[in-house]
């Protein structure tokens, strides 16, 4: 079948699938409020946005046990507001707005083993409960949990039915801004951007428990937060991100 005859199809499809949609969810949102330009408000842009497309809050330490185990974890969380999302003619947000997705990892070093859990959740009745508050710092996905009390970040997450993680977080240094002119603003490709920043040295304390033994450790973590609306380009294939904290007490 010619594309001259099927992308009129697939327009006219959309337009009454986006109608359906504003019906059913309401309109779609351009998720740009006029502040993506604006540099990063703390303790504020911790939480939530309502208008950013995607947002991040990416969280590594490298940790050691009193019993000399060493281990490095990784708890990611994710929300992704899906008003500009389709699939193929389908409006996204007809299924879910937002969509939030998560992370966990272990990497037992003393053992050399590599563990890591990934949910998602729709919000529907049959998904795991999740939430980004915009109020205060506090993230959810089924019982991973991040929330800031007094300045620190207290994550929790579990794996299986024989790990649980627990750990309580506290920055040594002020937030790093990313981004041009030391203000926290990426700009991308297009000229749109993200506002992005780094908590590069956390000190780090918690309880993990395997196979029913638990361990204090302590340890040294590192917090990346991102979030805003912006289109991917040719240009954008993909990323390697790495966070490196050296002796002299300087972070790469």
């Amino acid at each position: 079948m010619s594309t001259n005859f099927v992308e009129p199809l697939e327009n006219i499809a959309a337009t009454v699938l986006d109608r359906i949609a504003d019906t059913i969810v309401g309109e779609a949102s351009t998720l740009r409020d006029g502040t993506e330009h604006a540099g990063v408000e703390l303790p504020r842009d911790l939480y939530a946005h309502k208008n950013a497309q995607t947002e991040w809050w990416y969280y590594t330490g490298h940790m050691r046990t009193v019993s000399g185990r060493r281990f490095g974890f990784e708890l990611v969380f994710f929300k992704r507001r899906t008003d500009l999302d389709r699939f193929g003619v389908v409006p996204l947000r007809l299924i879910a707005n937002p969509l939030y997705l998560a992370h966990f990892a272990i990497t037992d070093e003393s053992r050399k083993s590599f563990r890591y859990e990934h949910r998602k959740s729709a919000g529907g009745i049959f998904d795991l409960p999740a939430a980004a508050s915009e109020k205060d710092y506090h993230l959810r996905l089924g019982n991973w949990t991040v929330r800031e009390r007094q300045g620190l970040h207290i994550l929790r997450a579990t794996m299986g039915d024989d790990l649980i993680f627990e750990v309580t977080l506290k920055s040594s240094k002020p937030a790093a801004l990313n981004g041009h002119e030391g203000v926290g603003v990426s700009f991308k490709d297009t000229g749109e951007a993200s506002r992005y920043f780094s908590f590069t040295r956390m000190e780090a304390a918690g309880d993990i428990t395997w196979h029913g033994v638990t361990e204090h450790f302590t340890g040294s973590a590192w917090m990346d937060r991102e979030f805003g609306t912006w289109r991917t380009t040719e240009n954008q294939k993909g990323w390697d991100w790495f966070s490196i904290q050296l002796e002299t007490g300087a972070e790469v």
